[in-house]
């Protein structure tokens, strides 16, 4: 599975996210922006042996894809969760 993300560059940043993960971050080249929104994924999910894979696309668009599927998904519904101020009770 796999979640799109957009990239585009702002001055000398480019800035990156992935919506549907509330994710953002920045890099100042291209591939740095891609290493930048893979580490803070990986660091939120926090699970040893969780990775990102980055695929690059056209026009500013990208996807990631996750080494534990069922990690990710799980990470999502967290995400969405707080955004909504729900909990698990």
């Amino acid at each position: 599975m796999r979640f799109s993300g957009t990239v585009f560059q702002d001055g000398k940043y480019w800035i990156i996210q992935v919506p549907i993960l509330q994710v953002i971050t920045q890099g100042f080249s291209l591939a740095d922006a891609y290493d930048m929104i893979a580490d803070a994924i990986e660091s939120l999910v926090y699970i040893d042996g969780f990775k990102i894979a980055v695929h690059s696309g056209e026009n500013g668009h990208f996807e990631i894809e996750a080494s534990d599927t069922a990690a990710l998904i799980a990470f999502m519904l967290k995400q969405e969760r707080l955004n909504s101020g729900l909990s698990l009770q």
